[in-house]
């Protein structure tokens, strides 16, 4: 019943993805990257828009089984079908939205906006499902795991090759660019962005919508996109020793997604600490002698691997307050942050007795 009720999130969430593919693309100010290529070529060849996705989509898991080779597995054939039904849902959806035909500028803009929040919306909803990924991000993440890159990184570099060619196909078939404008490079940076935004308002709807997961069963399980590394060993060792610290009594946890880890199976006070950004810069220049420069990259660069290393283990977003039981500000002072902890713990253990009580 769990894992039928995440289809089902997934499946409303991949129509409502190709309903904010479909609304950008006839806002006519250019589609979204990962649909830039398949754009442009249905408006040289008699396919639509939907077909050549799917034929797109085919194209990048057949790139996957090179690059995986023997990392390859069934559940990887599951983009196959996932990949076809998100394909007719696009050109279902461009018939539904035929209505919509801009002439306006600005009103190509709004259209373009509704667009970017409708996909934006739907991509939350698939990572919410947590039971399959497009071809295109999967692909990305094939990359990520045999080379080692970061996952942050290479997703840009792919949105940016596929815009690139999309773009490239275009002059070479119509001497000008079409498809590919200042509404896909719009799409590019404001469809996570969004997506994120809803996953910071929408934290608690998780555990509303899927209260029996079993942490084991996702960490285990992460469908097509579970591909064995050593890096997801080490992860496994990882979480092993940590619930068996946790059942051997009281300890403290720093890091290791030890709190999506422990969350269903072990009563644990969750803590995530920050600061202002400024405040991080000046610490680090000063305690490892760099420059404000450098300090401001090395800070960018460990919050990118620790946003990525927590997203691809727990398909969440990092930092988010609604994962915590308490968030604190270290700038505030090292007996600020003992006290605030401290008080924190002793009022989260007076609940969880009342609870139990009663």
């Amino acid at each position: 019943m769990e894992k039928l009720k995440r289809y089902l999130v997934f499946f409303i969430g991949l129509y409502i993805n190709s309903l904010g593919v479909a609304m950008i693309t006839k806002a006519a100010l250019g589609t979204s990257p990962i649909s830039s290529i398949p754009y442009v070529l249905s408006l040289q060849f008699p396919f639509s828009l939907g077909e050549f996705t799917i034929f797109f989509s085919l194209f990048l898991i057949l790139l996957q089984l090179f690059i995986l080779r023997r990392n390859f597995h069934l559940e990887h054939l599951l983009q196959i079908p996932i990949s076809i039904l998100f394909g007719y849902f696009i050109d279902i959806s461009m018939i539904l939205l035929n209505f919509v035909n801009p002439e306006l500028y600005l009103m190509k803009i709004v259209y373009l906006l509704i667009g970017c929040l409708v996909l934006g919306f739907g991509v939350y909803t698939e990572v919410l499902a947590n039971v399959a990924m497009l071809p295109g991000e999967s692909f990305v993440r094939a990359i990520v795991t045999v080379w080692h890159t970061e996952f942050g990184i290479t997703k840009v570099c792919f949105d940016a090759s596929m815009t690139i060619a999309a773009a490239v196909l275009s002059i070479v078939f119509f001497r000008q660019l079409n498809g590919v404008r200042e509404g896909t490079i719009i799409a590019a940076l404001l469809v996570g962005f969004i997506a994120r935004q809803f996953g910071r308002i929408l934290s608690p709807l998780e555990s509303k919508l899927f209260p029996a997961v079993q942490t084991e069963e996702t960490v285990s399980e992460p469908a097509v996109s579970g591909i064995p590394s050593p890096k997801d060993a080490i992860f496994e060792g990882e979480s092993k020793i940590i619930r068996a610290l946790a059942r051997g009594g009281n300890c403290v946890i720093m890091g290791r997604c030890a709190d999506y880890i422990l969350k269903d199976d072990f009563p644990c006070f969750r803590v995530f600490l920050q600061a202002p950004s400024d405040y991080r810069i000046r610490r680090i220049a000063k305690t490892e002698h760099l420059s404000k420069e450098e300090a401001a990259a090395k800070i960018r660069r460990m919050n990118q691997k620790r946003a990525d290393y927590y997203h691809y283990y727990t398909h969440r977003l990092w930092g988010i307050a609604g994962n915590y039981h308490l968030t604190l500000d270290t700038s505030l002072g090292r007996d600020y942050v003992l006290n605030s902890i401290t008080h924190g713990f002793w009022q989260y253990q007076e609940t969880a007795f009342s609870r139990e009580s009663h």
